[in-house]
């Protein structure tokens, strides 16, 4: 089959849920739809990461083995369209096989920048939530950058932001205490 060809020419979120359903029977395509992604048509890359996206939704379990690519694309990547959908699969994925401490300096580059799209600063927000479970030393920064990109965010990015952070403070407090003891 020539998924390059079939990805082009998707024309809705259906047909997105259609094609991530097959893979669930084909996981073998997997490792293709993620070679996509890195297509330098943009068209392409977001449509196959939107994709794995949808599959990542009920089948994330499946896509832990490419944790690591996932990473480097996302790093690597100046497509905002993939950055959001990557950012969410890597939220499905458990926070302790994220193991590249650049996806974090990325997504906390996000939050803050300007020009980052709502759901990737929403998104970017979110995993390296989840990775300070894994890691809660990291609590007090992380609540700091995204307070930071609060301020000039939209509605949606406040609320985010607050409720993320609400999550977070228990992290300190804990932190604080293990530091005594």
């Amino acid at each position: 089959m020539n998924w390059n060809k079939r990805i082009k020419e998707l024309k809705s979120g259906e047909e997105s849920k259609r094609i991530a359903k097959e893979l669930s029977e084909q996981p073998e395509v997997i490792p293709t739809i993620i070679e996509l992604i890195k297509n330098k048509e943009k068209k392409v890359a977001w449509r196959a990461a939107w994709i794995l996206d949808n599959f990542s939704r009920q089948y994330s379990p499946m896509l832990i083995p490419y944790t690591d690519q996932f990473c480097e694309i996302l790093i690597s990547t100046p497509n905002q369209g993939v950055r959001r959908h990557l950012t969410n699969i890597l939220c499905t994925i458990p926070a302790e096989t994220i193991e590249d401490g650049r996806v974090v300096d990325a997504c906390l580059q996000w939050i803050t920048e300007e020009k980052s799209d709502i759901a990737v600063k929403a998104n970017s927000m979110q995993l390296v939530a989840n990775i300070c479970r894994v890691y809660p030393e990291l609590a007090s920064e992380i609540i700091h950058v995204i307070e930071q990109g609060m301020e000039n965010g939209s509605t949606g990015i406040k609320n985010r932001g607050k409720k993320i952070i609400s999550t977070l403070e228990p992290l300190v407090i804990s932190s604080i205490r293990q530091s005594y003891f």
